[in-house]
């Protein structure tokens, strides 16, 4: 789940899924151009972070436009 806002109650807003070692955020039809990523352990604890400038792709036709996507990646650990 990606959740917007702080303190202890977020309100979530998007749905994650994830194949292997690739996690899917849909947006519906925001593209927004920063996004935050960060990774935690099983405790609760960031073990990565890193904000991302997200350049979107459409991945469709001039005459029907969309999906739009946009990929970053986070490393965790070294």
């Amino acid at each position: 789940m990606v959740y917007e806002g702080s303190g202890s109650k977020p309100t979530p807003i998007f749905l994650v899924s994830h194949e292997g070692d690739t996690w899917s955020v849909p947006t519906a039809f925001e593209r927004p151009r920063i996004g935050h990523v960060a990774a935690f352990d099983s405790g609760g604890s960031i073990v990565a972070d890193s904000r991302v400038r997200l350049a979107w792709r459409n991945m469709g036709t001039e005459a029907c436009p969309g999906p739009y996507e946009a990929s970053t990646s986070l490393v965790v650990g070294g």
